[in-house]
């Protein structure tokens, strides 16, 4: 899907009955034909829209269920690879909880745009928004365990009770011998409640 910087519309027009914690990811491209400084908004809305032409009940017009956003990126995309992410926050929050015909409406994310569509740069709302949300934490009484993978969370990790570093780059793990680094699930949960 090709867009410019005027409102557009995708849609995941679906069913979806999950089990408790079960969880789904989904993923949209969409390349600006505008380029320069632009800001964008995300939004989603948890109701049913459209009817279904195989046959299968039709949902129309009910609310959708409950549901949550964990995280939202906004990434680069050249030659099929990922680039760096700029996170997406809702509310100044990683993500949040979506009730039945709600809408949820994104902070502004400011994105620099070459002509040709490729992201080469993003403005996050808060600067260092990991560490900036570990002090925020802090300074109300939580201690803190954080675990990232990328030099973005770095202030986060050493900020914290307790850090570790998570399937990262053998350079990062180089540049931080003194950090505890995991690859493995069970290693890095054992980690956290040792430290807890």
């Amino acid at each position: 899907m090709f867009v410019s910087n005027t409102p557009t519309s995708t849609s995941h027009n679906m069913k979806i009955v999950l089990q408790k914690g079960e969880a789904r990811t989904f993923r949209v491209l969409l390349r600006p034909v505008e380029a320069g400084a632009l800001t964008w908004r995300f939004r989603f809305h948890n109701g049913v829209d459209s009817t279904w032409d195989d046959g299968s009940e039709s949902w129309e017009g009910l609310p959708g269920g409950r549901f949550e956003i964990v995280s939202t990126s906004v990434c680069a995309e050249a030659d099929g690879a990922l680039g760096a992410f700029a996170p997406v926050t809702w509310g100044g929050a990683a993500g949040r909880a979506v009730g039945p015909d709600e809408w949820a409406v994104s902070d502004p994310v400011a994105l620099e745009v070459a002509p040709g569509g490729e992201i080469t740069g993003y403005r996050i709302r808060t600067p260092q928004s990991k560490l900036t949300t570990v002090k925020a934490l802090q300074s109300v009484g939580f201690d803190t365990i954080a675990c990232g993978d990328s030099y973005n969370d770095l202030g986060m990790i050493r900020a914290s009770k307790a850090g570790f570093l998570f399937r990262s780059t053998e350079r990062i793990k180089a540049d931080n011998p003194d950090l505890p680094a995991f690859e493995a699930f069970d290693d890095l949960r054992d980690a956290i409640f040792a430290a807890l």
